[in-house]
């Protein structure tokens, strides 16, 4: 009996081990998931760009503009279709939805994407951002699951001299690695790349 509480003992002790190292490479794998699918995006909205002299138009402007539904803003749609630019939209492994779990619904199963080449739609933090030499940006809420503002336009905007925005450090919101994987903050790339 004694030898069977210390082979149960040692199973609990290497499965305390085990089982965060397992949840941390885990993360980690979906991170590097996120940067390359970000780049494979880039690159498709890039040659979109050369196609039809912008990038495709945005989530809030095409709902602003009647183009998408509050409920189907999947504006990277774009890049699939009629001209594939890519195969198919990646999945973002960090979208979750209210109840915590993975979103597959349409608005939230890609990564966030939203255009500031429109001037008649252009405003506020939008503006700022263009001025600030960003034509477009994606995201994704990173492993915390960073939800609510600053989102990351007060972030570009931000980049603008004349930007009087926000009290708090929308820097502050940026994933980084060096905090270790549970880091707050987006993971955003932008048309001037990856923002860090």
């Amino acid at each position: 009996m004694i030898e069977l509480l210390i082979v149960v003992a040692i199973i609990g002790i290497l499965a305390a081990i085990a089982v965060p190292n397992f949840l941390n490479a885990q993360v980690r794998a979906k991170l590097s998931r996120v940067y390359a699918d970000q780049q494979a995006l880039s690159t498709a909205i890039q040659m979109y760009s050369f196609d039809h002299g912008r990038s495709p138009i945005g989530s809030l402007e095409g709902v602003s503009l009647g183009i998408y539904s509050a409920n189907d803003r999947q504006a990277l749609k774009a890049l699939t279709t009629p001209t594939a630019y890519m195969g198919a939209l990646p999945f973002d492994p960090f979208m979750k939805g209210a109840g915590g779990t993975l979103d597959s619904d349409t608005n939230r199963a890609s990564f966030t994407y939203n255009s500031m080449e429109n001037p008649d739609w252009r405003g506020g933090n939008y503006q700022m951002a263009y001025e600030a030499g960003y034509r477009w940006y994606m995201f994704s809420p990173g492993p915390a699951n960073t939800q609510g503002a600053p989102w990351p336009d007060y972030l570009l905007a931000s980049n603008n001299a004349r930007y009087s925005g926000q009290p708090e450090d929308p820097k502050d919101r940026v994933y980084k690695a060096s905090n270790g994987i549970s880091s707050q903050g987006w993971i955003i790339r932008s048309s001037a790349g990856q923002y860090e």
